[in-house]
């Protein structure tokens, strides 16, 4: 397991690419500014009013405030009500956080929930989220939370990486060095299947 790259999701970090690359209204993009700057809360003053008006960029932002500590005391739950909020929007940003807490279980009181990090990370990878698709390859490379599937893996794989995903990379080399010429095959045509059907038949055939 440890030898896949699954990338998981690092708060502060990556998320930091989302927020400054997301264009919007002037009250949002102040607040990414604040956040960039180290500012949290007035990037929380910024954000609040408009997640709680239902902008699911906000609420990704307020949950990874509530998921780091920015100037407050982490809350796990807070951070899983904002990203809920947002992935219940149809944000592949907010499924794909979603889908990383539930799969590290983060938090005292917060298990890992597996089949939940297969819903958020599934869903947010068929909008296309690069991100995700590694990590749902990484799901069924390693049996998580669903059936063993390599193939399906490196499917998942191979997406992510076309979409620009370097972790994916490393896992594309692994799992097609252990599989078949007839699986890698299989695979390939899966995954050119899957895309140019906007992710309506990313199934085995």
């Amino acid at each position: 397991m440890s030898h896949f790259s699954s990338r998981l999701i690092q708060v502060g970090v990556l998320c930091l690419s989302f927020l400054a690359a997301t264009p919007g209204i002037a009250d949002f993009a102040t607040g990414t500014q604040a956040y960039i700057k180290g500012d949290y809360a007035n990037a929380r003053k910024e954000w609040l009013p408009l997640a709680r008006a239902g902008d699911a960029r906000a609420q990704v932002g307020m949950g990874i405030l509530s998921e780091c500590a920015c100037g407050e005391s982490p809350s796990i739950p807070k951070a899983i009500k904002w990203y809920k909020m947002a992935a219940d929007q149809g944000s592949d940003t907010g499924q794909l956080y979603l889908g990383n807490l539930y799969l590290q279980g983060k938090g005292e009181g917060f298990a890992r929930d597996p089949l939940k990090a297969v819903k958020y990370f599934s869903l947010a990878a068929h909008q296309g989220n690069p991100k995700a698709q590694n990590m749902l390859g990484f799901l069924y490379a390693t049996g998580t939370g669903l059936k063993r599937d390599r193939v399906m893996a490196l499917m998942w794989f191979l997406i992510a990486e076309d979409l620009g995903d370097t972790g994916a990379s490393g896992n594309v080399k692994k799992e097609a060095s252990e599989l078949s010429e007839e699986e890698r095959a299989l695979a390939s045509d899966m995954s050119l299947r899957c895309r140019t059907s906007g992710y309506d038949h990313c199934t085995r055939p």
